[in-house]
């Protein structure tokens, strides 16, 4: 039983940090798209014309990046250690 405990601890450690890097990395999506909006409406509004297309397009790009990684990889990371867990840890280091 103790041997279960200790595969189930890691497949708990496993999980925490695959939401702490979903977390991160959606706080940094959500940083990168905060500021996509307000530079955009302070070159409007201030400096029209110093906000380029090249810029746009890199902003959309890495935004769109991160969202992708997000929802995509990190679901799968997710799941896969949600399946560790729910089996006992069995893919687990041996202590």
């Amino acid at each position: 039983m103790e041997h279960l405990n200790a595969k189930r601890s890691c497949a708990t450690l496993i999980l925490l940090l695959t939401v702490g890097l979903e977390g991160a990395l959606l706080g940094l999506a959500g940083l990168i798209f905060c500021d996509l909006v307000l530079v955009a409406i302070d070159t409007r509004i201030f400096h029209a014309g110093s906000w380029t297309l090249p810029k746009i397009v890199l902003w959309v790009g890495a935004l769109a990046f991160l969202l992708i990684y997000v929802l995509w990889v990190s679901e799968s990371m997710r799941s896969n250690a949600l399946a560790l867990f729910h089996a006992g840890g069995k893919r687990c280091p041996k202590n």
